[in-house]
């Protein structure tokens, strides 16, 4: 009867094998104790016996582990050699030996361990059956006939070698090659150093948040710091353990560019100011200073109120219960709707000031609309309405004039210094009108005070 005796586990075709421990989480673990061999080690044989008991007597001296299976014919793969003289196959270097089945070929697998990106290679090692380990000429001679010239330091490799105690028997990985990992560049870029983010609300004294003011309007000093430059960095080039180039690349940070009236400080030409007072704005990843604070939409929850030391441009309407105060004018290029707007110069909505009775214009300046319907309106210039004021409360220190040929005053009390002019006022339909002229706002706010 015909027999081959493998001394290792011909059953394992890898060198690690993954399970499953009892919590489900996964793990790699050595597939084998028995299958690292040294240069020289017998790894099988073929034998004849009358009984396949008699597999112990023709077993090589010291070799104590085998398994024993009906022969078939196999090759000698890579690092697997036949010695003629003794009649028996050898390992030619130092590794782990497997069998693949599928195509009758013992071979000799070479511990190494490549990273992904090719910039590290880890030696496996494991005391073979006769508590040997290989040295630091195999692990180089194998290294350089695997074409890796990015081997490390012979005495950081012995070094490592030298904590491996063959008497207990452990997987070591010890780091033998590198190469050197590429510096990725990126141009200048800015880092803002104000906050830039809007607030979620404002936490009230009796616990609950208004959500109206969210900081949506950030104002900056003349001279104060906005951003800082980062400078870039130019890209180095590195190369992997086969010595072959790994570019670098160019990244692109996440940062910010600094815009209008945003200019280097005197001081130091990292640090970026601001070289007027006004309104922080964000367009994209440019942070600029602009005189006006623009609202690009409406006011609403996402804008949260108003509140600015300068001119104020809104984009859209402006919804009902919100507030917009400003030190500078207020143009607002929809509606007022229900909502309060205070401004030191002058308040101009293109469209109207409406709504159910909430709406207030006060206004050290001028006022210009369209329309006014149900609103209260203070100026201390001139207020200048296009096509009427119905039910509503108006009072300037200086003129009401309504300038549409159709223009019409409605309702309400309408009051002014000087003069107010209108082509009709009041209506049969409606509830009384009532227009007064050479009564002082001022003077009107002083008794009432007083009162």
């Amino acid at each position: 009867m015909k027999l081959t005796v493998f001394y290792f586990d011909p059953n394992v075709s890898s060198m690690f094998v993954e399970k499953t421990d009892e919590t489900g989480n996964k793990f790699y673990t050595l597939s084998s104790p028995y299958n690292f061999v040294y240069r020289d080690e017998i790894v099988a044989r073929v034998i004849e016996v009358d009984d396949p008991a008699d597999v112990v007597y023709h077993l090589d001296s010291g070799y104590k582990y085998y398994k024993s299976e009906k022969f078939k014919p196999f090759k000698a793969g890579d690092g697997i050699i036949f010695d003629s003289i003794s009649g028996c196959y050898r390992a030619s270097d130092y590794g782990f030996v497997v069998y693949d089945q599928r195509i009758s070929r013992i071979q000799l697998k070479l511990p190494l361990q490549i990273s992904k990106d090719k910039l590290k290679a880890s030696y496996i090692i494991f005391p073979t059956k006769f508590l040997k380990l290989p040295v630091y000429k195999d692990i180089e001679q194998q290294l350089l006939a695997n074409k890796i010239v990015g081997i490390i330091d012979k005495n950081e490799i012995e070094s490592q070698m030298n904590e491996i105690d063959p008497h207990n028997p452990k997987v070591h990985r010890i780091l033998v090659a590198r190469g050197r990992e590429p510096v990725n560049g990126y141009d200048d870029y800015y880092i803002p150093l104000v906050q830039i983010e809007k607030k979620a609300g404002k936490l009230l004294d009796d616990g609950r948040i208004d959500f109206k003011e969210i900081g949506g309007i950030i104002e900056i000093k003349k001279g104060q710091e906005v951003l800082q430059k980062i400078p870039g960095i130019k890209p180095e080039d590195g190369f992997d353990i086969y010595g072959e180039k790994v570019e670098a690349t160019i990244v692109q940070k996440d940062g910010y560019y600094p815009g209008s009236n945003i200019v280097p400080s005197e001081s130091n030409p990292l640090i970026f100011v601001s070289q007027i007072d006004g309104c922080l704005d964000i367009e994209g990843k440019t942070l600029s200073v602009l005189p006006v604070a623009i609202i690009k939409g409406d006011v609403n929850y996402e804008s949260g109120n108003i509140d600015f030391d300068g001119s104020v441009q809104i984009m859209g309407s402006v919804l009902p219960g919100f507030t917009v105060n400003a030190t500078g004018d207020i143009y607002v290029d929809k509606n007022v709707d229900d909502a309060r707007l205070t401004a030191n110069g002058d308040i101009v909505v293109k469209l109207g000031i409406g709504g159910k009775g909430e709406a207030k214009i006060i206004a050290g300046g001028y006022v210009k609309a369209k329309f006014v319907l149900n609103s209260s309106i203070e100026a201390l210039g001139k207020i200048e309405i296009e096509d009427s004021i119905i039910n509503s409360t108006v009072f300037s220190n200086d003129a009401v004039i309504v300038t549409g040929r159709h223009g019409k005053i409605i309702g309400g009390e309408t009051t002014a210094r000087h003069e107010i002019i209108v082509n009709v006022a009041g209506s049969q339909l409606q509830n009384i009108t009532k227009l007064t002229a050479g009564k002082s706002l001022i003077v009107e706010r002083e008794l009432a005070e007083l009162r």
